[in-house]
């Protein structure tokens, strides 16, 4: 193992998609859509044509994302510093 700081552990690494994928849904549907083809894939990615991708711009426009995660993190934690601050 270095001794540097840039040094990341493979479990690390391996991990670092997971909580990447954790934060973003957690932040909501404006971070998950800035994301583009990540989390919402072009239904037709082969057709590079502009009209295909006005098409996936509507469409991702239209899509709806319920932040249950988000919301489910906010309920569970904000008791719980609210309780350790008394």
């Amino acid at each position: 193992m270095a001794n540097y700081v840039t040094y990341q552990r493979d479990d690390f690494t391996k991990a670092l998609p997971d909580w990447t994928l954790v934060d973003d849904i957690c932040a909501g549907e404006r971070v998950t859509k800035s994301k583009g083809t990540t989390y919402l894939p072009m239904p037709n990615p082969k057709d590079q044509s502009e009209a295909n991708r006005a098409r996936y711009q509507q469409y991702t426009d239209r899509a709806v994302f319920y932040n249950a995660t988000g919301r489910t993190l906010q309920a569970w934690w904000v008791p719980y510093f609210v309780e350790r601050q008394r």
